[in-house]
């Protein structure tokens, strides 16, 4: 029996999780509190396996409070999440030995994943290969059970009441100059678009000179544009 369904909070990206491929034209000239300045306490450093964390065991109200250093919380604890998706379906989803079964039929992994239920509409997906886990994300939706299953990366900011406008999709780049049809170049000149994830397979092999495609992670919200120079 499939869990309670209830109804999707609105959001910003239910419309724009339709989009696939966005083209890019080229033109040229040929609550986050800081508590550090209002409270005070003792320093304690938790050994990590790739560095040191430091925290700050003070009181905020009456509470005992332990504050993280934002470059650790965002950086190297979140990358301990770096392989981990979050599965979410609309209107509640089938149960969990249901999702891994339909899961495994469906994706030929390389390694290993874990599928853990958050709460009746969402699950986390952990995977121990980058290669796995674009393999999925790229795909961004999965039916399981008669449910659509829609998949965005985790970030220490996932709030299952909010949506996500991030998304990977395919940004074309139509007449660009063939000698930067590098993935290094290409990295550069798209890193202000999103995140560049992978290149289209033609670019690597040079079969399509007319037009570059790269999937890029951007925010739905925000359409890209960029110009391109030299000097």
């Amino acid at each position: 029996m499939a869990s309670p369904r209830g109804s999707d909070p609105a959001g910003p990206s239910q419309n724009n999780h339709l989009i696939e491929e966005l083209t890019l034209p080229i033109k040229g000239n040929p609550p986050k509190l800081d508590y550090s300045k209002a409270v005070t306490g003792t320093t304690k450093v938790i050994p990590k396996t790739s560095s040191l964390v430091m925290t700050r065991q003070t009181t905020h109200n009456d509470m005992p409070t332990i504050i993280f250093k934002a470059d650790d919380y965002y950086g190297v604890m979140a990358d301990e999440c770096k392989w981990t998706l979050v599965g979410k379906f609309t209107y509640g989803r089938p149960r969990i030995e249901v999702i891994r079964s339909k899961f495994l039929e469906q994706i030929p992994l390389k390694g290993k994943v874990r599928i853990g239920a958050y709460d009746y509409r969402h699950v986390f997906i952990d995977f121990n290969t980058e290669v796995d886990i674009n393999e999925v994300y790229f795909r961004r939706f999965l039916s399981i059970f008669g449910s659509v299953m829609r998949m965005f990366k985790w970030s220490p900011d996932f709030d299952p009441n909010a949506e996500t406008s991030i998304a990977p999709i395919w940004v074309l780049l139509p007449e660009l100059k063939y000698h930067l049809f590098k993935w290094d170049y290409l990295k550069q000149i798209l890193a202000q678009v999103g995140n560049p994830l992978k290149e289209d397979v033609a670019i690597v092999i040079r079969s399509r000179p007319n037009l570059a495609k790269v999937r890029v992670e951007v925010d739905l919200l925000n359409p890209p544009a960029i110009c391109l120079g030299w000097s």
